[in-house]
């Protein structure tokens, strides 16, 4: 009987110790999940601060973009009233006086008052950050230096609010370079054709690069004549062209049987020639030569359709630059020094965005598309919880845009930590690794958790995977939405569960497919919009290669090495 009594007497002590034990446990958890919702709402906090911080810094960014060209005219009214020397010509001297009064005053409030400030004087060294190339010469100097600037640069703080537009002298090999340059590795490169010789005083050259691809995995470098204009054509001098995901897909497998070909759509560069018939862009812009211009798309078929006709029609109704057919010009790809932009073709005046981001208006696009297609789903709403699956460039971007239009509670899926680190530079508020989940429940809960306990009212699927598709359903409430974009070309079958995936939640679904002429005038503003709250968008480029070197931007895009790999001229 004693015995009895002790061995109770122990099993409850176990009981006890066991409780207390499991309390405790408990206990720590919850310190540790007060402790990091602490962090996160300090993080919150001061991220705010600092948005809030940049909102007040570049305010006033718009109207001083805009008071620039007038800054600019009267540099060009000064220099049309000086001799050589410097000093004003007789009979313009008190206007030149007078300009130059003005000039001096309205420089010295804007710099004073709105910290405006001017760079780019001939002789500085070349920064590819902050000088926009325009034109290039070879000479006796050791390091590329600014021979002329045709246009001065402004910077509004610290943030370019635009690139000085300016001549290059390139080194010619001539004058070695400092010992303490550091020097880079050349990159494998396609078999190489000579670049075309400038011509004097800026004329078109006889003949141009392409890097055509000729077989899978491989570039040529070739040389065409540039031919003679018709009268609504356009010739365009390329400056720079993204690596898309399906330039990489034709590049390795050229799933749409269109080996040889030129490549690239998400070029942009400047009007050197064009047509007596051509006077204004797809949005009734002018046009003129040394404008900056973005392609679009051709509507052979139709070629009456305007960009207020395209409410409901994307691009999947007509030709692209880039993923077109060769033809006896061969200039119809941006990959390339120039390129032939046909009459019935859209074209955009963008000459008053940067070089990066002309680069990627079009992928930006086909975000805001799928954006605008998610919204007419009516779910997706200012306090939304989102979750986007996916953190490539195009993942990204969405977050971006959804950080732009004012929803905070975002939450980025991938399984690349630096991908995920910089979706919150983009506007993530949370993030989840799925290589730290094991299975679609844990993974679910991974979501719910960084929404405080609940699911996703909308989602985004941006990978291209099945497996990825057939996963976010289980991240969307009851009565929530979702938008699939993430398959450009035949990824294969998903399997969901259309009973527990979509019926019982009662899920609105809604696919993308790139976007339309409105969405590509939408993305300009959404690009001003972003840069002028701080989001670092020109981040995403994270490689440039020349042309010569297009087989290793590919093969770097290809092992995922970067986000967006751009081609420069």
């Amino acid at each position: 009987m004693v015995e009895e009594k002790e061995a109770s007497t122990e099993e409850k002590v176990e009981t006890v110790e066991d409780k207390l034990a499991e309390l405790e446990k408990a206990n720590a958890e919850l310190k540790d999940q007060y402790l990091r919702k602490c962090a996160d709402f300090d993080n919150y906090r001061k991220r705010m601060m600092k948005e809030k911080q940049d909102a007040f810094d570049y305010a006033n960014t718009n109207i001083l973009t805009d008071l620039v060209a007038i800054l600019d005219d009267f540099d060009r009214a000064l220099a049309a009233g000086v001799e050589p020397d410097g000093s004003a010509k007789a009979d313009l001297s008190p206007v030149v006086d007078g300009i130059k009064m003005i000039n001096k005053q309205l420089r010295g409030l804007l710099e004073a008052k709105y910290n405006l400030s001017c760079y780019g004087v001939a002789g500085d060294l070349f920064d590819h950050d902050i000088h926009e190339a325009i034109a290039k010469v070879e000479g006796a100097v050791a390091e590329p230096i600014l021979s002329e600037v045709y246009l001065k640069g402004y910077k509004l703080k610290e943030r370019i609010i635009r690139p000085a537009k300016v001549m290059v002298t390139m080194p010619d090999g001539s004058v070695s370079a400092p010992a303490s340059a550091p020097r880079k590795a050349a990159p494998v490169a396609a078999p190489k054709a000579a670049a075309p010789a400038p011509a004097a005083g800026g004329a078109i050259p006889a003949k141009s690069r392409v890097a055509m691809l000729t077989a899978l995995e491989n570039y040529e470098i070739k040389e065409y004549p540039i031919p003679k204009l018709g009268d609504d054509d356009i010739l365009v001098k390329v400056e720079g062209c993204g690596v898309c995901g399906t330039d990489a897909h034709e590049f390795k497998r050229d799933p749409f049987g269109l080996i040889p070909l030129v490549l690239g759509h998400e070029g942009t560069g400047e009007i050197v020639a064009m047509g007596k018939n051509v006077k204004k862009d797809s949005a009734g812009k002018p046009l003129a030569v040394g404008d900056k211009v973005v392609s679009c798309m051709i509507f052979k078929d139709n070629p009456d359709i305007t960009m207020f006709d395209l409410n409901k029609q994307n691009v999947g109704g007509a030709d692209v630059y880039g993923l077109l057919p060769d033809d006896e010009i061969h200039l119809n790809g941006w990959f390339a020094d120039y390129i032939v932009i046909r009459g019935g073709s859209t074209i955009f005046n963008v000459s008053d965005l940067d070089l990066d981001s002309r680069i990627l208006i079009e992928p930006c696009a086909v975000l805001i598309h799928a954006v605008e297609r998610a919204k007419t789903t009516g779910i997706l709403r200012f306090n939304s919880r989102v979750v986007v699956q996916g953190c490539g460039p195009i993942g990204l971007i969405c977050i971006a845009i959804l950080k732009t239009m004012g929803i905070q509670n975002i939450t980025a899926v991938d399984g690349e930590q630096k991908r995920l680190d910089f979706a919150k530079e983009l506007g993530a508020s949370a993030s989840v690794n799925f290589k730290d989940h094991k299975g679609i429940e844990a993974l679910t809960e991974g979501v719910k958790e960084s929404f405080g306990g609940y699911l996703a009212d909308f989602a985004f699927q941006c990978t291209g995977s099945p497996i990825a598709h057939a996963n976010i359903y289980k991240f969307i409430r009851n009565g929530g939405g979702l938008c699939e974009l993430g398959f450009f070309i035949n990824g294969g079958d998903a399997t969901i569960n259309p009973h527990f995936d979509i019926c019982s939640k009662e899920i609105t679904t809604v696919g993308s497919w790139v976007y339309t002429l409105r969405d590509y005038a939408t993305t300009f503003d959404f690009l001003k919009s972003a840069k002028q709250i701080g989001l670092p968008l020109n981040k995403l480029i994270t490689h440039r290669y020349k042309l010569e070197e297009i087989n290793e931007a590919h093969k770097t895009n290809l092992a995922m090495a970067g986000l967006k790999i751009a081609i420069i001229n």
